[in-house]
């Protein structure tokens, strides 16, 4: 809510479940004659990316469930969750 108080602007966009768009937030800047016919967006892509309403079962189902079976069974398995500090990684893991 902070960040809407404040006018900043939304720049990432998720556009399906594999891929992550960078908006440049200054891509306006007419001023910006350097960067005029360059790309004002960087893409990521991923084996899952979730959106800011995405609950957390789903992140859990998508990335998480299948690996419990073969760690009960004594095999290894790591999860990388990337998010923001308070967003729900650790409760979603447990």
């Amino acid at each position: 809510q902070k960040e809407k108080d404040k006018g900043i602007k939304h720049i990432v966009r998720i556009p399906d479940q594999h891929l992550v768009m960078l908006l440049d937030p200054n891509a306006d800047d007419k001023a910006d004659v350097l960067r005029v016919n360059r790309t004002k967006e960087k893409r990521f892509a991923f084996d899952y990316a979730f959106d800011e309403h995405t609950d957390q079962r789903t992140v859990y189902e998508k990335t998480t469930r299948f690996l419990v079976d073969g760690v009960l069974k004594g095999f290894n398995a790591t999860v990388f969750a990337y998010g923001a500090t308070g967003s729900g990684k650790t409760h979603t893991m447990i």
